[in-house]
């Protein structure tokens, strides 16, 4: 599976590929930049696709992370695989990241959690069903989110 960005609730999602190795950590850096410049510091990891990381991925991790709480945010992690979720506890990566089983489990976490920014919030849509997990593909780099998203990304 490609590379994805979607939102849930909200939270804004990045479905990753089955390698997040040190090709694709230019993709992740930007996808993670981007978002975080429109006012989306809540971010879900999707590592349901993910069978091998390696140690540059793992470093541009750490720094979204870092970059996501500095925002007034956080990174959850989704779905991993069990191997890849051993590395995080072999390297201690589990005291830094959540572990969630769903997206949706990992998005509702921050319902819970006051906004911590000046920006509003990312708006949940009225109804169930534009609530769901909604994927939206990549285009030349850009993250492409839905135009009700993008609201206040003019400013």
């Amino acid at each position: 599976m490609a590379w994805g960005v979607s939102k849930c609730r909200s939270a804004i999602v990045i479905q990753c590929g089955e390698e997040c190795n040190m090709d694709c950590t230019p993709t992740f850096e930007n996808m993670m930049s981007q978002i975080l410049e429109r006012g989306h510091p809540r971010v879900v990891l999707d590592l349901s696709e993910v069978d091998y990381m390696d140690s540059k991925f793992l470093g541009a991790l750490s720094g979204a992370l870092k970059s996501t709480r500095a925002a007034g945010g956080d990174l959850q992690i989704a779905n991993p695989r069990n191997h890849i979720w051993t590395l995080f506890e072999t390297i201690r990566y589990d005291t830094l990241f959540a572990r969630y089983e769903t997206i949706e489990d990992a998005a509702m976490s921050f319902d819970s959690r006051p906004e911590q920014l000046d920006s509003e919030p990312v708006q949940e849509s009225s109804s169930a069903q534009e609530n769901e997990h909604q994927e939206q593909k990549w285009g030349s780099g850009d993250v492409q989110l839905n135009p009700e998203d993008q609201e206040g990304d003019s400013e």
